[in-house]
This record gives C-alpha cells, sequence and structure tokens, in this order.
C-alpha cells in the first residue's frame, strides 16, 4: 500500500482560545484544476490507489470482464490527466492596479511577517511534477518567533518530513533525508534561496519569522532583476459578512524554472492565502502546485508546543 504523507490537522481550533479570527480567500472565480488527485506517492506512482473487484452477478462473465476493462481504463485516464494549475492574468475578474508600489508592499509583508504571533493554520497543497501527482495537507502552529511548529512542502522532495520548528532555545528545519539543520534562536538565517521560490515557497513565506531576516524584499527584487513582469493589484472582496482589501501579486516569465507567479495575501493581516506555481523543468516537463490556505488568529498554542523537541 502507498505510504500516505498526510500531516495531522485535527487540533487546529484549540480549546480554550479566545474568539476565533479567521481569514480565508473568498471564492470570487472559478479556478480550473483537476478536483480529485491521487495522495503523494514516494515511488512516484501515478495509479489509482485501490481497485474494487465486481460484484457477483448473473450477467455473462466475458461482458462482466468486459465492464471492469472500461472501468479501470476510465480511472487510468483520470489518473493520467494532468493537473491544471491557472495563475490569473492581470486586470482579470475586476482586479485593478494596486495604490503601493511591489517593492514596498515586500516590506510590508516582510513586517507582518517577522511579528506573527498565536497563529494556528492549516494548508492544502496540490502539485504535480515529473515524478509525484498528488495532494497534501499540512499546520502551522506559531506562538511567536521563539515556539513554532510549521509544516511545508518541498515540491522537488515532497514525501519529507519537511517542518520547521522551534523550542524556545533551539530551532530545526528538517528536509526531506537531508540531514536536519540546527541552530541557536538568536542566529540569523541564510539568505532566501529566490532561485528555488517555485519549490520551496511553502516554507520561504514563513522565513521572515523563522530565518530572521527580510524574504519577500529579496524575492521581489530578484524576480524584478530576472527580467520576471511583476504586477500588484488589488481588490476588495466579501469575507466573514465584511468587505476586506485583498492584494494579488503576479509575476511571469517564459523559459526553463519559474515561468508564473501567483500570491493572494489578505489586505489587513498581510498574510499568504493562495499561491499559484507553473514552472518548466530541464526536461520541458511541467512543474505545477496551487498552496491554500486558513489563518486562525489569537490562538493559545503553546501549550500544545512547550512538549514539541525540534
Amino acid at each position: 500500500m502507498n505510504r500516505l504523507i498526510y500531516l495531522a490537522i485535527g487540533a487546529i481550533l484549540l480549546a480554550g482560545c479566545q474568539p476565533q479570527q479567521s481569514v480565508v480567500e473568498p471564492k470570487d472565480e472559478h479556478v480550473q484544476r483537476e478536483t480529485t488527485t491521487t495522495p503523494i506517492d514516494p515511488t512516484g506512482s501515478t495509479g489509482p490507489t485501490a481497485t474494487t473487484e465486481p460484484k457477483e452477478t448473473e450477467q455473462d462473465p466475458a461482458k462482466t470482464t468486459e465492464e471492469v476493462k472500461k472501468q479501470l481504463s476510465q480511472r487510468e485516464a483520470e489518473q493520467s490527466r494532468p493537473v491544471q494549475v491557472l495563475v490569473a492574468k492581470p486586470g482579470s475578474n475586476g482586479w485593478v492596479p494596486a495604490g503601493v508600489e511591489v517593492a514596498a508592499f515586500a516590506v510590508k509583508l516582510d513586517k507582518a511577517t517577522e511579528n506573527w504571533k498565536q497563529v494556528a493554520g492549516s494548508f492544502e497543497m496540490t502539485l504535480q511534477n515529473t515524478k509525484v501527482k498528488g495532494k497534501q495537507i499540512g499546520t502551522f502552529l506559531i506562538e511567536d518567533k521563539s515556539l513554532y511548529k510549521i509544516d511545508y512542502v518541498d515540491v522537488d522532495y515532497p514525501t519529507g518530513p519537511n517542518l520547521m520548528r522551534a523550542d524556545g532555545t533551539n530551532r530545526t528545519i528538517h528536509n526531506g533525508s537531508k540531514p536536519v539543520k540546527k541552530m541557536p534562536l538568536g542566529q540569523k538565517g541564510e539568505a532566501p534561496d529566490v532561485k528555488h521560490l517555485h519549490t520551496l515557497f511553502s516554507r520561504q513565506i514563513f522565513e521572515t519569522l523563522t530565518e530572521g531576516r527580510p524574504t519577500w524584499e529579496p524575492v521581489i527584487d530578484h524576480l524584478k532583476k530576472s527580467g520576471f513582469k511583476v504586477t500588484l493589484e488589488s481588490k476588495n472582496m466579501e469575507s466573514g459578512g465584511v468587505m476586506r482589501p485583498f492584494y494579488r501579486l503576479i509575476a511571469t516569465k517564459p523559459g526553463i524554472g519559474l515561468n508564473a507567479f501567483e500570491a493572494r495575501f489578505d489586505g489587513i493581516r498581510l498574510v499568504p492565502l493562495t499561491i499559484r506555481v507553473n514552472a518548466t523543468e530541464p526536461n520541458n516537463k511541467p512543474i505545477v502546485a496551487e498552496w491554500r490556505a486558513i489563518w486562525n488568529f489569537n490562538q493559545k498554542v503553546k501549550d500544545r508546543l512547550v512538549t514539541k523537541k525540534p
């Protein structure tokens, strides 16, 4: 049986919390993507995870065999159909140019990220590359920059374990089968790996907090210097019964590596809600990924984390 890499998601809404404040992207438009995907399989198989035996009937055995073959053929066709993740076009669906420069917006994102406290959230990522096709879920629990547990997905090595932890003294980064990186909390991290934004973005969005240095500012600077067309748009939409501002960052460039990147943010909390990526591997095979998150604020996560050792 395939080893399913599903990360625990059961304790996001914590007992005894303050009134929950949640942020999620409103469904203002239809996104074309595959709605059913197989769990990620470390072997790279994209076949069905299980098959069912036909029920016993009084039908002609030859006819029954043909029906089973037809069903299996249809299932295999569904599994082989590529995942579709469409990055939005600037100006579509009522989005308009934002009243802030992209570079200034990146600074605002970093300032907001470094101060995240008492956050409990969850995410779901759909992805496909030449090795795997599937869906992963995970959680992030943040008391402050000294105490957290954050799951992420490395698109190149999605079967993990992929997570970041801090216990009040040290912090660690787990990245698949690679050696665990362990550092004291006061030590700043290395510069962000901007060239691998399309594979590590679900970790990098937390790195201003975890690494103690700007992340979005150098990422945006790299995109611009690398010839990407970068736009920032805004739109007011209803969320939780009230109108809120939202931002949409889009970067596009043809070629090997990252081709299109779209990130949507809540305009008040400045947290990323949805990130979509299209990229091309050196063998011209596509990489697609979509990350969607729910953020819950004013959450008492400390009691959940103090017993967790990096």
